[in-house]
């Protein structure tokens, strides 16, 4: 969990809210059919944005971006993506409760570590070790070789 956080910052950092805000607003305009030269220049602010993040992204050492799904979107994409990650890594139901807590955080570990392969096919195979890096290393080693 730290290591997604320790991502999500960095990605944070690099301008992702400012990004998603103009993301945003062509994504309503967008919905609401509303065109014009307006929607035109927010669009070409967006695009450029999303070319800077890159860029700085890149410079970073973040060369996952790449292999994500490829929508308009790069920053609304991109916060999806960590809440998905955050969320997989603690994954919450009451078919996981158990009286016992060992047990109970057990089932959650086990639960999490069969996630690692979805998480693969949903988001690509860069990304997923890049957010759970220590935890691919115990799936590709341990799980995949049994």
């Amino acid at each position: 969990m730290a290591n997604v956080e320790r991502l999500a910052t960095k990605l944070e950092s690099l301008g992702l809210e400012s990004l998603t805000k103009k993301e945003e607003a062509v994504r309503f305009y967008r919905k609401l059919k509303i065109g014009g030269p307006y929607l035109w220049f927010l669009w070409l602010k967006m695009k450029l944005a999303q070319w800077r993040y890159r860029l700085r992204a890149r410079s970073a050492g973040i060369t996952f971006l790449s292999d994500l799904p490829k929508d308009p979107y790069l920053g609304l994409l991109l916060r999806l993506c960590i809440m998905d990650m955050r969320f997989n890594l603690s994954p919450d139901a009451d078919a996981y409760k158990r009286p016992d807590p060992l047990e109970t955080e057990a089932i959650a570990c086990i639960e999490s570590l069969a996630r690692v392969p979805q998480q693969e096919v949903k988001w690509g195979k860069k990304t997923t070790p890049e957010f759970y890096p220590e935890l691919n290393k115990l799936f590709l080693a341990k799980a995949i070789k049994s």
